[in-house]
């Protein structure tokens, strides 16, 4: 997420995206687009395998009432614990590409984490660390269990008696849903994370980030961008449960071919 600068009037979705396409260029809207994806390449791996793996553990399914939700919680919680911590470093170069006023070249990423190792050693790519567990540990808590209340709603009313899978425009739209409400919940402590790893020197506390984000802007300041993020968070994340969905069914086919 670029900020503005200090003391900058907010502008709107529109205003910002023609600002943007006058100034910089068409290709400004892809900058940071190579650590972006590696860090949705190692978020989605690490969160998938974690929350199965820690499903296989905890067992949820074999609890009920209160304990089963406190297990679920706590599967989804350590998920996003895990994921955080693993794409913490492309965030930080993610961010400080996105915000830096340097024409886009092959070499900027590489730049990027040569200056954070000179300056910051390997405490630089952990930048950022404590807000980016306090957004990923409830996004994921929200996330997976907003996926799986809507689920269960679409299982109920809205397909075939007897079915066990969503459709695929069913997973689609439940993990759109989920992903929009999870930003929604979420983007303060995101605006505070990119605040500090887009800062230069010794990082300020989250408190401290906060306090000079409201003194700045006002609490408004925390949701600035939120609109942009959760449009962007339906489609993502709808095509994110899309492929899980189509996968699993792939591997259930294989499975039961390999039987026959």
């Amino acid at each position: 997420m670029q900020m503005q600068g200090a003391g900058a009037a907010p502008r709107g979705l529109a205003d910002t995206t023609l600002s943007v396409a006058r100034n910089e260029g068409l290709r400004s809207f892809f900058r940071g687009a190579t650590p972006a994806l590696a860090s949705a390449f190692i978020e989605n791996s690490v969160v998938f395998a974690a929350h199965g793996a820690l499903g296989r553990m905890l067992q949820p399914e074999r609890s009920s009432g209160a304990e089963s939700v406190a297990l679920q919680c706590t599967q989804h919680a350590l998920s996003g614990f895990c994921s955080a911590t693993a794409i913490c470093a492309p965030e930080v170069v993610k961010v400080r590409l996105q915000n830096s006023s340097k024409p886009m070249t092959g070499r900027a990423a590489w730049d990027v984490c040569v200056g954070l190792w000179r300056t910051d050693g390997v405490s630089g790519f952990f930048r950022g660390i404590v807000p980016l567990w306090g957004r990923d540990v409830p996004f994921y808590v929200v996330f997976f269990g907003a996926y799986e209340g809507f689920s269960s709603l679409c299982l109920t009313h809205l397909m075939p008696p007897g079915s066990t899978d969503l459709s695929g425009p069913m997973a689609f739209m439940c993990g759109g849903v989920a992903g929009s409400t999870s930003w929604a919940a979420v983007f303060p402590i995101d605006v505070i994370k990119s605040r500090q790893q887009a800062a230069l020197g010794i990082p300020d506390t989250v408190f401290q980030t906060g306090r000079k984000v409201v003194a700045e802007s006002g609490v408004a300041g925390l949701f600035r961008g939120v609109a942009p993020c959760v449009v962007r968070g339906f489609p993502a994340n709808g095509a994110l449960f899309l492929g899980v969905t189509m996968t699993q069914r792939l591997f259930r086919w294989y499975d039961n071919r390999g039987e026959r």
